[in-house]
């Protein structure tokens, strides 16, 4: 998918001065188009130019989430939207960075409001956004190297053979790497299959824009 057949032109769209976390989000997941279709570059480092791009795309994804829930506010008239604390996990909108917190909450207010919130979850949204939640709950993951509890945030594409994944290797397995030199091998980082995230968090952002917008983002 290139960038430029789903990169969003702000004008083409209805933007009013109550849209900053809409056009804050479309920034956002621009700069990741950009950097995800310059092609010379992400061949030369596409291990480290992964964790950057993905956390554009969470970000914008995050703000987006922000926006919907503003809009639906902003139409029944509460404008402190900053000092709300919303259900279903009680918390103010500026303190929510999980995905899923704040999908849970544009959801239970499409069903307070009458909406048909059925008819607005998009397609395998729910899971794409639990599997991001699971590991990144407070849009950290993908902006330092290590946690809270000074673990490691596994991330890259690609990784050196490390004491760590060697002890997980099956024994003879391990006992080859360990004779030829751990130095001398790489492996695929896929347990927690992150190649993926990348290509279902634009997805993901692409419904976002068409439920704010009621425009596509794609061919489709």
């Amino acid at each position: 998918m290139k960038g430029e057949e789903i990169m969003l032109n702000n004008s083409e769209i209805d933007i009013t001065p109550n849209d900053a976390h809409y056009n804050e989000a479309i920034s956002f997941y621009q700069c990741g188009l950009i950097l995800q279709d310059s092609t010379e570059k992400r061949i030369e480092d596409a291990n480290g130019l992964f964790s950057p791009i993905v956390y554009l795309f969470r970000h914008s994804a995050e703000l987006m989430l922000k926006a919907l829930i503003i809009k639906n506010m902003n139409a029944f008239e509460i404008a402190i939207w900053s000092t709300i604390k919303l259900a279903p996990h009680n918390k103010r909108l500026s303190g929510m960075h999980s995905l899923k917190a704040l999908y849970d909450t544009w959801i239970e207010q499409s069903r307070v409001q009458n909406q048909n919130a059925e008819c607005l979850v998009f397609e395998e949204a729910e899971n794409a956004i639990d599997f991001i939640d699971n590991f990144d709950s407070s849009s950290t993951f993908f902006r330092y190297p290590f946690n809270t509890q000074g673990e490691r945030n596994r991330k890259e594409l690609v990784e050196n053979i490390d004491d760590d994944i060697l002890s997980s290797l099956p024994c003879s397995l391990g006992a080859l790497v360990f004779h030829e030199g751990p130095e001398n091998f790489s492996c695929l980082h896929r347990e927690q299959f992150l190649d993926q995230v990348e290509f279902d968090i634009v997805e993901i952002i692409q419904n976002l824009i068409y439920l704010y917008t009621g425009k596509q983002t794609d061919n489709g």
